[in-house]
Parts: structure tokens; C-alpha cells; sequence
């Protein structure tokens, strides 16, 4: 048997993995069962340290903890050996299981009634850290400018606030999108993140991208406010796969005539072989059925349709 020698700090320093998250992975799934030192303390040997690492780059890279935690070693690095670049992952960052997102969120609420914006950066800085692409947009994001949208409309706190707030979420957000090694996107037509001419509201598209990031897949994000020619004519220029057309309810409900105009106007500007999505809108999709136009209701259906896509070209 191996001589189990190594810490969890001296693992997690060597594989990048969290503390919290090997403690995860033992007690949830018996990822790895180290040995105990007479004080209790985990130790791990060289096995177990290349197994946690295999996992670690497959999780990286799209896969649950839950679906391959049992898996053999020779299974994993058959795996690993196929799908993975060892040199140039996706996604470098930890995926903290353990995170009490409930409070976490209480805390940045707090910051935010406080004005305590230093606070919110550190908050934020630290997640960025400790989260993969998936985690920061669908557990933190999505729930925490939900609660902002509650409390701005119930007037508890005010339009400047929420300015603040989403300033440093987009600065945040792009030091993930734009500091993330790429090397090994699915070779693959692009997905294009964008939104209407006119439609100011990003948060959508950021999640889309951070989610396209996780997933490996190749996407190229344009930002807010595309009119429907330039956009058709980028989409024709890269060859794009998808365009995924983020519409806020708020542009939707103000503009019905608009938004079902720009959207049959983008279409049939678009070539045949390039799939439209449409995120969020509230947008009766029987209006467009016949149009090849997917109607992308959620965030978390969004989540599924690129794990999809992920799925079918790997």
C-alpha cells in the first residue's frame, strides 16, 4: 500500500482544489477515502492525489462530481486522457461545493443597504476565486439580482444602488469571460450573445456567456443593443451556429410590436443553417413556431440547452 504522506492543504495547494471541496467530495460520494493520522487529520497518498485531479479537470470541464466520483481510475484516465488538454483548461477555476449561498447573499444584500461597495468587490473578488462559470452565474447571480430587482421595486433600496451594484458585477464577470485561457473551445461554430437594438438589460446575455465559458464551447459575446442587419451580418461573416438574442420582459411588455418585428426581421436575415434563440422575454413562442426560433424561457433552460449542445459534440 502507499505510505499516505500528504495534507489536505499540501493537496489542495498541488491540485488547485479547494479544502471545502475534497471534504465535499468524501463525505457525499466517497470520491477518495484518505487515512487519519493519530490526531484525526486527513492524509492522502499519490493515488488519491492523481484521482482528485482527474476529477477535478473533468468537473472543470462540464462533468457532475455526482456522475463520475465512483468511476475507476482507469475509467477516469481513460476519460481524462480523451477529453481533457492538460496544458490549457477551459476553466481554472475551484468549484466550491459547500458555499452557503443563502447567507452569502444576505451578506451582500447588507453591503449594499450599507453602501458598502468595498465590501461587495471583496465579496465578489473571493467567489469569483473559488467558483466555476456555472456556480457564479446560476447559484449567486441569478438569485442575487433577483433579490436586488424585489427590493428596488418594493423601493428598499434605490436606482443608485443597484447601479453600483451592477457595475461591479460587470467587472467581475468580464475578468472571468476575458481572463480565461480558450486554447481548448470545442472546435465548433460560434454562439453569439447579444441583445436588441435598444435593449440595455446584459445581465442575461453575461450569464449566457459565463455558461458558454463552463461548457467549453466557442462564443463570441457582442454586448447590448445590436440592430438586426449588423448582427445578421456578423452572424453571416464568422459562420455563427447559434445567436442567442436576450429580450428583457420590461422591453417586451414596452414594445410588444418591436421586439416580434426585430425578431422575424433578424430571422429572415439570417442564414438557414444558423439557429435563433430568444432568452427571456415573456415572448409567446406560438407566434413563432414555424420560424426556426427556439424560445429560451430561463436561465436554467438556457443551462440546458448548452450543456446540450456541449453534449452532442463531444
Amino acid at each position: 500500500m502507499e505510505k499516505s504522506d500528504y495534507s489536505i492543504q499540501f493537496v489542495s495547494k498541488i491540485t488547485g482544489i479547494n479544502p471545502h471541496t475534497i471534504r465535499a467530495w468524501e463525505k457525499r460520494y466517497s470520491a477518495v477515502v484518505p487515512e487519519r493520522n493519530a490526531n484525526g487529520r486527513r492524509l492522502y497518498n499519490e493515488q488519491q492525489v492523481e484521482r482528485l485531479t482527474m476529477l477535478y479537470d473533468l468537473v472543470s470541464i462540464g462533468n457532475n462530481i455526482s456522475d463520475i466520483a465512483n468511476h475507476s481510475d482507469e475509467h477516469l484516465k481513460d476519460l481524462h486522457d480523451q477529453f481533457v488538454d492538460k496544458d490549457n483548461l477551459a476553466v481554472e477555476r475551484t468549484v466550491v461545493e459547500d458555499i452557503d449561498f443563502n447567507r452569502v447573499l444576505q451578506n451582500l444584500m447588507l453591503a449594499l443597504d450599507n453602501y458598502k461597495l468595498d465590501i461587495i468587490n471583496h465579496e465578489l473578488e473571493k467567489l469569483t476565486a473559488n467558483l466555476d462559470p456555472r456556480a457564479f452565474a446560476l447559484d449567486l447571480l441569478a438569485p442575487l439580482l433577483h433579490e436586488v430587482g424585489v427590493q428596488v421595486s418594493s423601493k428598499r433600496i434605490n436606482i443608485g444602488q443597484e447601479h453600483s451594484l451592477s457595475a461591479l458585477i460587470r467587472f467581475h464577470v468580464g475578468k472571468i469571460l476575458f481572463g480565461m485561457k480558450r486554447k481548448n473551445v470545442i472546435k465548433d461554430k460560434a454562439i453569439i450573445l447579444t441583445t436588441p437594438e435598444g435593449e440595455l438589460h446584459e445581465f442575461g446575455i453575461m450569464v449566457g456567456a459565463l455558461l458558454c465559458a463552463h461548457y467549453g464551447l466557442n462564443y463570441v459575446y457582442l454586448g447590448v443593443n445590436m440592430p438586426a442587419e449588423s448582427l445578421a451580418d456578423t452572424a453571416k461573416q464568422i459562420e455563427a451556429g447559434i445567436v442567442l438574442v436576450g429580450v428583457s420582459p420590461f422591453l417586451n411588455k414596452e414594445k410588444p410590436d418591436f421586439t416580434k418585428n426585430y425578431i422575424n426581421n433578424l430571422r429572415n436575415q439570417l442564414p438557414d443553417n444558423t439557429n435563433l434563440w430568444i432568452g427571456g422575454g415573456n415572448i409567446d413562442p406560438t407566434q413563432y413556431a414555424a420560424k426556426q426560433i427556439e424560445m429560451i424561457p430561463s436561465l436554467q433552460s438556457l443551462d440546458q440547452a448548452l450543456n446540450k449542445v456541449k453534449k452532442n459534440l463531444v
